[in-house]
């Protein structure tokens, strides 16, 4: 796989994990599992044309409410987000086609969201898939994201369309789009099921 650089001129990151306290026979517990905040400062990068922002920004919040009754029964939700900037100086596809690599046996890859899948990203796309072979290595959707469902249909029908290959993004109880409603993983979300569909329909 031959991938476009990236210059980072710096990068920090910030975690911090708070351990759920012991729970009585009844009452609630609130914990802030995990919260993540990235940036990546690109004076230089962004100078030089390499990137659409001076900097960008990164953040995962990961919480979870419960409430026990008699240690007996009891209920939990959950509630995980991630954000960040959109910047398509640096990850381009339309530029690695325009100013392609020498040789053979390469491909292209792509991470799809909802929030960078624009019609200049769609069209980056569309053009790499004519040159070389397409891996799209992340792609996903939440249920607060705008007309999620129809979003994920729409983006199947493009890559089955075009051909590509694909990896959905994520089964993991601390990041997100989750594929799964619990930590348990009993349960999909709108987005893993359509994952599993979509897989069902290639068969065996």
């Amino acid at each position: 796989m031959i991938m476009r650089p990236i210059r980072l001129c710096a990068r920090s990151a910030q975690e911090r994990t708070h351990a759920p306290q012991q729970m009585p026979q009844t009452g609630c517990n609130f914990s802030l599992n995990n919260f993540i905040s990235e940036r990546q400062n690109l004076d230089a990068t962004f100078a030089a044309g390499g990137s659409g922002n001076p900097t960008n920004t990164l953040r995962t919040f990961r919480g979870k409410a419960s409430y026990y009754y008699d240690q007996k029964y009891g209920a939990t939700v959950q509630y995980f987000r991630t954000t960040g900037t959109a910047d398509n100086g640096l990850y381009n596809t339309g530029d690695a086609v325009t100013d392609p690599p020498r040789g053979s046996n390469f491909m292209y890859t792509a991470h799809i969201y909802p929030a960078n899948w624009n019609q200049a990203f769609q069209t980056q796309v569309a053009t790499a898939v004519a040159r070389a072979p397409v891996f799209v290595t992340e792609w996903g959707y939440t249920a607060t994201d705008p007309n999620s469902h129809a979003w994920g249909t729409a983006l199947q029908a493009t890559i089955d369309a075009n051909g590509a290959s694909w990896t959905a993004w994520v089964t993991d109880n601390g990041w997100s789009p989750p594929m799964f409603t619990s930590t348990a993983l009993t349960g999909l979300t709108d987005f893993g099921t359509l994952v599993k569909s979509w897989l069902a329909s290639k068969g065996p």
